[in-house]
């Protein structure tokens, strides 16, 4: 409430200014969106955390539709509030229900809260608290699934409502990705211009790298990789069945972002090598039912030459100017770590960059960015975590071993992406942590109310 009377302060002062009418309207956004939040959770909890995915896939889409219809490009817009405020009202739950937090996710919590805290006192005095703070909430507001789910009491069977929902929201963000690629809207083409980002192509309809109703192809990536992983491993967790599968695919290839696709890879051979007979047949016809359809249908379609030469460029990365510069920069960065082992802190890289101008935007090393910013002791307690919980999903006891098997296959996952790029931020934090908390729910009983656990 504290919070909500404070964003209506904000809205109240910023709605005498005429001239800041823009900023009015994402504030509005905002704070409709939160009150949201807060209304599902009292009214139908079971469906807060699809709302949650839903506003952290879709909020960069209502940003650019404000900047359009305003013509005025916000190169940090207020809306990216929306997604930090809607995760954080988790802590109410949390809060209430902390007495049935297990040793196990009080420990990733406490460890990952000292990472956080530790590079946020090292940015504060470098990029500002606006930097850093944005860059700690970035980190901290996905963690909150964790013992969000943990603390919860539904019923086991919710799991599964939340991976379809996970994968129903993925494939119509892949809806539009595909309508963006083949009749770019003209809000996303006034972004595109405006932004001047370059390694997102050209402004016009089958030129563009599909970044859908995400902030640019990278998140997209990881996004359609983590759900099309789901919506492979088990047929129950599938939206709209074979159609929204191959939908997902389609997104996916139009993003050209390779190491999504080695993400990918890595996760369904983790899972292939726990599941049972049964279900690796089942897998492997899936699959090569995947790969018939990128060898004989993909070469028709439209966009079809671009996606081909990404997957050709793998086997001749001597020569991809991509794999050059990457490799050029981390030897770069490594002799920068080597000299400043205590870190440069949060606000040093990644989105805060945009509100901290010597920042660097663009880290295209996960293991290095973790590094560069919380310094040796930090970077390696965070490694650790990381490494802790591949064995953590990997051996823990469930008796429902799909989601134990959907968890590891998350953290093999994320241990190759990390090769490209950090994502345990932002909205690929939020899907990797939902992904892994599937384990940490460990009270079964039933709410009271059966209802609740409907689809909305």
């Amino acid at each position: 409430m504290a919070g909500v009377l404070f964003i209506v302060a904000v809205i109240g002062n910023i709605s005498a200014k005429t001239y800041l009418f823009q900023e009015l309207w994402q504030l509005s956004v905002v704070l409709l969106l939160t009150m949201g939040a807060l209304f599902i959770q009292q009214v139908k909890p079971i469906a807060y955390l699809p709302y949650m995915l839903a506003v952290w896939s879709v909020y960069p889409e209502l940003r650019r539709l404000l900047d359009w219809s305003f013509n005025s490009y916000s190169d940090t817009p207020i809306m990216a509030l929306a997604p930090f405020l809607v995760s954080l009202t988790m802590l109410i739950p949390i809060i209430k229900g902390y007495k049935r937090l297990s040793r196990v996710s009080i420990g990733v919590l406490a460890t990952a809260m000292f990472v956080f805290v530790y590079g946020l006192i090292i940015g504060l005095p470098q990029y500002g608290a606006m930097a850093a703070g944005f860059d700690f909430i970035n980190y901290l507001s996905p963690l909150l699934i964790v013992p969000y789910i943990n603390v919860s009491t539904f019923h086991n069977s919710a799991r599964d409502l939340w991976l379809k929902s996970f994968t129903s929201i993925a494939a119509l963000v892949g809806i539009y990705g595909i309508i963006q690629y083949f009749a770019i809207p003209p809000w996303d083409k006034f972004w595109m211009i405006q932004s001047e980002m370059q390694s997102i192509g050209h402004p016009e309809p089958m030129e563009v790298r599909v970044f859908s109703t995400l902030n640019s192809p990278g998140p997209a990536g990881v996004y359609f990789s983590f759900a099309l992983a789901v919506m492979v491993m088990n047929k129950k967790w599938r939206a709209f069945g074979v159609p929204g599968l191959l939908l997902v695919v389609f997104a996916l290839l139009l993003t050209l972002v390779r190491s999504s696709w080695i993400g990918l890879a890595a996760m369904i051979i983790a899972y292939f090598m726990q599941a049972k007979s049964q279900n690796k047949m089942k897998l492997v016809t899936m699959l090569a039912a995947l790969v018939i359809f990128f060898q004989f249908v993909l070469p028709s379609l439209p966009g079809s030459d671009s996606i081909t030469s990404r997957f050709e460029s793998f086997g001749n990365l001597s020569e991809d100017t991509s794999y050059q510069e990457r490799l050029a920069f981390s030897t770069h960065i490594s002799q920068y770590i080597s000299a400043n082992p205590l870190g440069n802190g949060l606000g040093s890289t990644g989105l805060s960059a945009k509100l901290n101008k010597n920042a660097l935007q663009d880290f295209d090393n996960g293991y290095l960015n973790v590094f560069y910013t919380f310094g040796l002791p930090g970077g390696l307690l965070f490694i650790g975590l990381l490494l802790f919980l591949l064995v953590y999903t990997l051996k823990t006891t469930n008796e429902h071993k799909e989601y134990r098997h959907l968890a590891f296959g998350t953290m093999v996952a994320v241990m190759f992406l990390f090769l490209s790029s950090n994502m345990m931020s932002g909205v690929g934090g939020a899907c990797i942590w939902f992904l892994v908390s599937m384990v940490f729910m460990e009270h079964k009983e039933k709410v009271n109310d059966e209802n609740l656990l409907r689809y909305p």
